[in-house]
C-alpha cells in the first residue's frame, strides 16, 4: 500500500501474477495486509538445490487500491502492482556424499555447501563402528575441513557418517547422512 496509508482490516492480497522458469516454485497464493499495516511479507521457496541466488519476477508492489462492497458479500479489494523482483536466497546446507582425497584437486575435502553462512556450526564425522574422526566447530570450507585424514594419517576408503548442526533464525538444524571416501 502506499506509505502512509494503513489498513483499516485485514487485506487479502492475491499473488498470481508470477514470472519464473523455475518447475518447483512454491508460494503462497495470497498474502494478508494486517489491520493497523501497510505492508506484508511472503515467503517464496524454491526445491531444488541451487547453486547461486537467482531472481524471481513478481508484479511487485501494490500502489493503487479500489475497495468494492457487494451486498451479502465480504467487502473484495483490487490492487495494481507494479513490476518488481524477488531475490530467492540459496541457504540451503548441500552435502558432498563423496570425498577424494587423492591431491588431484577434484572433491579432496568434504564439501558442504552454504555452510559459511552459519558460522555457529558443529560437523562431526564417525567411521562405520561410530568412532569419531573428526569434529570441528566452524566447518568453512576453506581452512577448516575434512580431508580424509585421522591424526595426521590417511583414514581407510570406506563409508562414513556425517552429522552437521547448525542454528538457522535461533533454531537448531540437523542434517545427517553418509559420505565414501575413496583414494
Amino acid at each position: 500500500m502506499p506509505s502512509g496509508i494503513t489498513a483499516t482490516e485485514d487485506i487479502y492480497v492475491n499473488l498470481d501474477n508470477v514470472f519464473s522458469s523455475y518447475s518447483d516454485l512454491s508460494m503462497s497464493k495470497f498474502v494478508i495486509i494486517p489491520a493497523g499495516q501497510n505492508s506484508a511479507e511472503f515467503e517464496v521457496k524454491v526445491g531444488s538445490k541451487r547453486k547461486n541466488n537467482e531472481s524471481i519476477e513478481i508484479k511487485g508492489n501494490v500502489n493503487d487500491v479500489i475497495f468494492e462492497t457487494r451486498e451479502n458479500e465480504l467487502p473484495s479489494y483490487e490492487f495494481t502492482l507494479e513490476p518488481g523482483k524477488v531475490i530467492v536466497k540459496n541457504d540451503l546446507i548441500e552435502v558432498a556424499d563423496a570425498v577424494s582425497a587423492n591431491g588431484d584437486g577434484i572433491n579432496d575435502y568434504f564439501a558442504i555447501g552454504n555452510i559459511e553462512k552459519y558460522k555457529d556450526n558443529t560437523v562431526t564425522i564417525v567411521d562405520r563402528w561410530g568412532v569419531e574422526v573428526f569434529k570441528v566447530r566452524g566447518y568453512d570450507n576453506q581452512s577448516t575441513i575434512f580431508d580424509g585424514q585421522f591424526r595426521g594419517k590417511d583414514l581407510e576408503n570406506g563409508t562414513y557418517f556425517y552429522f552437521i548442526t547448525i542454528v538457522r533464525k535461533q533454531v537448531e538444524h540437523q542434517y545427517k547422512g553418509f559420505l565414501v571416501l575413496k583414494r
